[in-house]
């Protein structure tokens, strides 16, 4: 019986999940290629399998295969236009590959579909707003970000130091640099093998018309935390 699971023929839907499992432990074991092999065989048993694209997508943007990454976003929010977290994934390569006005779309799509739970759009949005020379609305979205923030804490919408690396960035972005730099290192301090450092945000930030006192503060504290898991 636990065999017939494993044989695309005879239950796809099954093998599709078992394949997904299994290209997902190869992925936390950083063997790239078994990872990507295991998704495109779920894949191949269930191509609307939205899970097994969301997992597929997310290796590419790790691996900063960026335009596979969006062709599979794509191709997800196509077969499930539900899945919130999907836009938000799509957002943040539309970022990576420069496409600042998309990835503003795809946040706010994100924010309409679940804004309950919608914490990193608005993060998101408010740096892209700040970028744009919008000081209201940048503002906007770090304050419904910050209301946002007891919630996800509390459902454990990321992990502790992603969720207090948002809260660092939403104080900063409402001129909170003192809060703001203490929280990054409470962060910094919560940080699990799996947190990833990324200074791409900060990077788009500073290019804004205005970015918020503190800014390279915060991004030598992160520089610092990379170069001491070198």
């Amino acid at each position: 019986q636990a065999l017939r699971f494993r044989t695309p023929d005879a239950a796809p839907l099954q093998y599709a999940t078992t394949q997904n499992n299994l290209g997902t432990a190869y992925n936390a074991l950083q063997q790239w290629d078994q990872a990507e092999a295991a998704f495109h065989d779920a894949l191949a048993a269930n191509p609307q399998d939205a899970d097994v694209l969301n997992s597929l997508g997310s290796l590419y943007s790790d691996r900063k295969r960026f335009e596979e990454a969006e062709q599979v976003y794509q191709r997800l929010i196509q077969v499930n236009p539900q899945y919130a977290f999907a836009y938000n994934n799509l957002a943040g390569v539309c970022v990576e590959l420069g496409k600042l006005d998309e990835a503003a779309a795809f946040y706010e799509q994100r924010i309409a579909l679940r804004p309950n739970d919608a914490l990193n759009a608005h993060i998101n949005l408010g740096i892209l707003e700040s970028v744009r020379g919008n000081s209201e609305g940048s503002e906007a979205h770090f304050e419904a970000a910050l209301n946002l923030w007891d919630t996800a804490w509390q459902w454990q919408l990321q992990t502790p130091a992603a969720l207090l690396e948002n809260k660092a960035i939403a104080l900063l972005g409402l001129g909170q640099k003192d809060k703001a730099v203490s929280t990054l290192k409470e962060a910094l301090s919560e940080r699990l093998p799996t947190d990833v450092i990324s200074l791409t945000s900060y990077d788009l930030w500073a290019t804004a018309p205005f970015p918020p006192h503190g800014l390279d503060h915060i991004r030598q504290l992160l520089m610092e935390a990379m170069s001491a898991n070198e």
